[in-house]
């Protein structure tokens, strides 16, 4: 123990006289840990934390899969529930949890409230009890009581902690609920990506949430294993009640196709340890993973660049290591000396990495997802991160101290003792092969970098003029009719705003316009070809219900035929306009306008049949539905021949020279003057591309994050090299001067010796980034992942960042003169 103290006196002593190169070791070794951290925190809390309920080991998650498109999950209607209860043997207990978003509050001041509903077992099959109160029991289900249980978070931040909180009531939708209960902190629901406030009991969902008259509740259906039970078998007998098995518990009020949805899917069971994800997973599991991935080459980057400092610094220690060798210091001691200065520069620098990895998770979740008030994780870090933190700091030490170490205990060392000063050539070529690897690393991340940058500004071009239009997404109210009457409530809509000053255009469109990847209902995912052709020349195709008005509204207009109508409506032959590249790839150069297209089976794959559909016009190809889609194939329909059933509340778009402001405020006191729909949120169409791009904007972030980290490191790595380089040469550097050598041929031989080592190690670093582009080809949907351009930049800026860590050595071997060659010989 005494020993180990005085090695750790001696490594602050030694860190000491050179604070700037350990100033720098430790600002590298953070950062890099840090971006590491943050990701491995992001990943932790999206795909590895578990719930934090009773055993979460043993919940799953049941839900009704498209077998031909797994990532198609349907809730399972209530009725069916009960039919698992009674005939399976796997499960302790069964419970249902559905959901809604809602907004409250002041027209100035609203707040978004999420909402979970559930049957009477839910908690109980969870395992949570309440920090207040009691819980939901099924008794409370079965008299559809109108009671609630707020989550901890919510009870702080919308009701200041109040003590008394139980027995009040809130008012959700105008409904006054009861409140019951507060559960545990840090509890939120199952939903990964989502925080819930309320939970209420599923019957009076319909309240709160209207759904279309007589429309069953659908769930997520949640278990608990049984005691021996495993999730193999449990999965092996679920699947057994395929939906055939339990098609009289399906209502009535299914059509036929959804009837045949439930009949073509099948049960899928999963771990619902860490939670249940309606898509975040889906959306970040990718980018997070792949930029984690990125990290780590930039962490071992790092290490490489520390070990390549440590390694000049050891040499430039070689007649004390000499000396201590000499006086009989053992290989092993000395071994440990340098090994413990590297630990100590390694975890004062993950010391560092810890505030930056929390402030860059935080930064990144809200990028992420858009709550400033609140992020919807808890980045608290866990026993795994800090195990993490400590692996990190260790592990990176011991490996960017192993090749100093190892150098420590060569016999060369003892020509220290008769050299002073001596350098060596082993050493200075094992500094070269890191710089080399280092090169080779870096050459990978800024390909990577250029490639996510440049797909991200390819995608933010908006796909139609963005000036002056706006989005509002319109909220039903309950104490409405339950659904908009399509022929009268959508005209009389558009009339009322268009009459705004300074209103150019309204419409109406059923869909969320301008995502990052349009999610529709299967139903509007069908296959289109023309009316007279085989069905096996059918082409997939995205249907848009719009209003008329709608291309007009976007400056995109109709280049074929003509727009919609009002008339265009229930009691006329349907209707449809086609994108350009879709009516090309149906009818090839031929005027689409006129013809008849049939619109086949949906992603359900239950092969019905609909009318054949008159074609009336063509527009543009645009990424208006879908950002990423460069096909563009979409089927515009009327929204006035829609199913009433299906519209809850269309988005409103529109198109003003006024400022929009004052805009905003008219449209939603009109729109809530009406007494159907409130305005849930406006926003303009420059901010909803920003909002649709989070992903890839997340990628772009950290793909330049550690673009720039690998050239900065880079230019440390190389000025360090060099540098000490020169420092060795300086009697060669002075002969040379004295021999005729101007400044300006010195400070072009450092130069190059820097190009030289960059050029190997592009040449070993752009095979190595064309392999790892593989892994970025489902993710980069505007640029090609062996974009020439890409790897042409990333040598140009590896060239660039070798000139500029050489520019300091090179003007200092400039100014070595004769007689400063002579003094130190």
């Amino acid at each position: 123990m005494n020993t180990l103290i005085h090695d750790l006196r001696a490594a602050i002593r030694q860190w000491l006289r050179a604070p700037g190169l350990a100033a720098v070791a430790i600002v590298v070794m953070g950062l890099a840990a840090g971006g590491t951290l943050a990701l491995f925190s992001l990943l932790d809390v999206l795909m590895f934390r578990e719930l934090p309920v009773r055993q979460p080991q043993q919940l799953v998650g049941i839900s009704a899969v498209d077998p031909s498109q797994p990532t198609n999950t349907y809730p399972v209607p209530l009725s069916a529930l009960q039919r698992l209860v009674d005939g399976q043997d796997v499960l302790s207990a069964l419970a249902g949890v559905g959901g809604a978003g809602i907004t409250e509050g002041s027209a100035a001041e609203r707040h978004a409230i999420m909402i979970d509903a559930v049957t009477g077992q839910y908690f109980d099959v969870l395992g949570v009890r309440a920090e207040a109160g009691r819980l939901i029991t099924p008794e409370d289900v079965a008299a559809s009581a109108t009671v609630a249980v707020i989550s901890h978070d919510y009870w702080q931040r919308r009701l200041g902690a109040n003590l008394h909180v139980i027995g009040q009531t809130i008012a959700l939708r105008h409904v006054q609920f009861t409140v019951i209960g507060v559960t545990p902190r840090g509890f939120s629901g199952l939903e990964i990506g989502a925080t819930t406030d309320v939970t209420i009991p599923l019957g009076t969902l319909q309240q709160v949430d209207p759904s279309p008259p007589n429309y069953p509740p659908l769930a997520q259906i949640v278990g608990r294993l049984a005691d021996g039970v495993t999730l193999p078998r449990a999965r092996s007998q679920i699947q057994t009640f395929h939906p055939v098995a339990i098609d009289d518990a399906l209502p009535s009020v299914f059509t036929a196709e959804e009837r045949e949805a439930f009949r073509t899917s099948t049960f899928e069971v999963t771990s619902a340890a860490t939670g249940i994800s309606s898509g975040y997973r889906r959306t970040y599991a990718r980018p997070l993973t792949l930029l984690f991935l990125g990290s780590g080459l930039v962490l071992v980057l790092a290490c490489a660049n520390l070990s390549t400092l440590l390694l000049a610094r050891s040499a430039a220690r070689e007649q004390e290591l000499g000396v201590r060798a000499a006086v009989g210091a053992s290989a092993m001691q000395l071994v440990r000396q340098v090994l413990i200065e590297s630990v100590l520069l390694s975890v004062a620098g993950t010391a560092l990495s810890v505030p930056i990895a929390l402030w860059t998770a935080r930064s990144l979740s809200l990028t992420m997802w858009q709550q400033p008030d609140f992020p919807p994780f808890d980045f608290t870090p866990d026993l795994r991160v800090v195990l993490a933190i400590l692996g990190c700091a260790i592990g990176a030490g011991l490996l960017f101290g192993l090749l100093p170490a190892y150098r420590a205990t060569r016999p060369d060392l003892l020509l220290s003792l008769r050299v002073t000063g001596a350098a060596s050539a082993r050493t200075r070529r094992w500094g070269r092969r890191l710089l080399v690897a280092q090169v080779a690393i870096a050459v990978v991340l800024f390909v990577v970098a250029w490639l996510v940058t440049a797909n991200l500004r390819q995608l933010a071009v908006p796909p139609f003029p963005v000036e002056g239009v706006s989005i509002a997404a319109l909220d039903p109210q309950t104490d409405s009719s339950s659904h908009l009457d399509v022929m009268a409530s959508c005209r009389q809509l558009v009339d009322e705003l268009s009459r705004i000053g300074g209103m150019d255009a309204v419409s109406l469109s059923e869909y969320f316009p301008l995502t990052a990847s349009l999610s529709l209902e299967d139903d509007d995912w069908r296959l289109v070809g023309a009316a007279d052709a085989p069905e096996s020349s059918g082409v997939r195709a995205t249907f848009v219900p719009v209003s008329p008005g709608f291309f007009r509204t976007l400056g995109l207009g109709v280049t074929r035929g003509r727009d919609f109508a009002w008339t265009d409506d229930a009691g006329h032959p349907p209707v449809v306009i086609l994108s350009a590249g879709l009516a090309r790839q149906i009818f090839g150069d031929q005027s689409p306008v006129g013809r008849r297209v049939r619109t086949g089976a949906g992603a359900i794959g239950n092969g019905a049949r609909r009318p054949d559909v008159e074609v009336i016009g063509a527009t543009v190809d645009t990424r208006v539905m879908n950002l990423h889609d460069r096909q563009a194939r979409v089927v515009f329909t009327s929204l006035m021949q829609e199913p009433p059933r299906y519209l809850d509340s269309p988005f409103v778009l529109f198109r003003a020279h006024a400022p929009l402001p004052p805009i905003w405020t008219e449209v939603r006191r009109r729109i809530e003057a009406r007494g159907q729909s409130h305005v849930e949120w406006e926003r303009t169409a420059t901010d909803q591309i920003d909002q649709s791009l989070l992903r890839e904007r997340l990628t772009a972030i950290g793909g330049t994050y550690f673009g720039g980290l690998a050239a900065l490191m880079l230019v440390v790595g190389l000025a360090g090299v060099l540098s000490y380089n020169v420092s060795k040469r300086t009697r060669e550097i002075g002969l040379r001067s004295a021999l005729g050598a101007t400044p300006g041929s010195l400070h072009f031989m450092i130069v190059r010796d820097a190009i030289v080592t960059a050029s190997i190690g592009l040449l070993l670093g752009l095979p190595g980034a064309w392999m790892v582009t593989r892994l970025l080809r489902s993710t980069l949907t505007q640029v090609s992942a062996y974009d020439p351009l890409a790897f042409v930049s990333a040598s140009a800026i590896t060239i660039l960042v070798s000139v500029i860590a050489a520019w300091l050595p090179a003007r200092r071997a400039a100014a070595i003169t004769p007689m400063e060659a002579l003094r130190i010989e």
